[in-house]
């Protein structure tokens, strides 16, 4: 069996793979597949895993191709976040900062004018979602490609530059949860 690996994360304990068939699980003292979890063996939106992201020794949020879950990889248990806003979207990206805040992208593709559409920037604190789009922020381009955040907090934000494209002010952006400014 041939699959590709598309995203990896790390607990103390275990190296956790996301691959187009499903969340792996190793070992890290010698690299050992010990699980497989996918749509069939739990609640997983989708086999195709996107991106991951350690929530604590026992869950790690998983992103896929369709949707957001958390993953309970020892119970083999995973479950949809109450009002998600990402079912029918592929997860991008996703990082947390230090209050434990998720923060995430999606994508998916707009059938009716054929382009690949993004979510721009949410925010997910356990309870409440938060979502930031070109529409109704400062925020240049809604398909991002990288989230990380600075020491400071500053969420930094990869999108796809043009150079040629004046009036799509995209590229490298930051947010101090106050305001957007992009870089270009």
């Amino acid at each position: 069996l041939y699959t590709q690996v598309n995203c990896f994360a790390f607990s103390e304990f275990a190296a956790w793979i996301g691959t187009e068939a499903g969340f792996m699980g190793s070992t890290l003292d010698s690299p050992n597949i010990m699980s497989v979890l996918d749509s069939h063996n739990t609640d997983l939106p989708s086999d195709m895993i996107t991106a991951l992201l350690v929530k604590d020794d026992d869950f790690v949020w998983v992103g896929t191709d369709n949707g957001l879950a958390l993953l309970d990889p020892y119970n083999y248990s995973a479950t949809t976040p109450k009002s998600s806003p990402f079912k029918g979207w592929g997860i991008t990206c996703i990082t947390k900062d230090k209050q434990g805040t998720l923060w995430i992208s999606a994508m998916k593709m707009d059938e009716e004018e054929g382009i690949l559409k993004g979510s721009g920037l949410t925010s997910y604190d356990g309870k409440t979602w938060q979502s930031f789009t070109s529409k109704k922020s400062q925020l240049a381009e809604d398909l991002l490609n990288a989230i990380g955040i600075g020491p400071d907090g500053t969420k930094w934000l990869g999108t796809t530059y043009s150079p040629w494209d004046r009036d799509h002010g995209s590229g490298l952006c930051a947010y101090d949860g106050k305001a957007f400014k992009t870089h270009g």
